[in-house]
């Protein structure tokens, strides 16, 4: 099966949802980065998904693509 490349853009409420469905189900999902700009939610990020890259703003996320 082919996995979805996801990147969560606001991880509030329901960006927390999508990344944790992401890590509940790789085979489906590959969670590439996570953008955030509240640090407690960016700290939080961080060590939850050490497999994604987090970005505190969406312009470093693009300057890296």
């Amino acid at each position: 099966m082919h996995t979805k490349k996801l990147v969560v853009f606001g991880f509030g409420a329901r960006g927390g949802i999508y990344a944790t469905f992401a890590k509940t189900y790789p085979e489906k999902f590959d969670l590439l980065a996570i953008i955030e700009n509240n640090p407690d939610r960016l700290e939080f990020a961080k060590t939850a998904y050490p497999n994604a890259r987090v970005f505190s703003n969406y312009q470093d996320f693009l300057a890296e693509k």
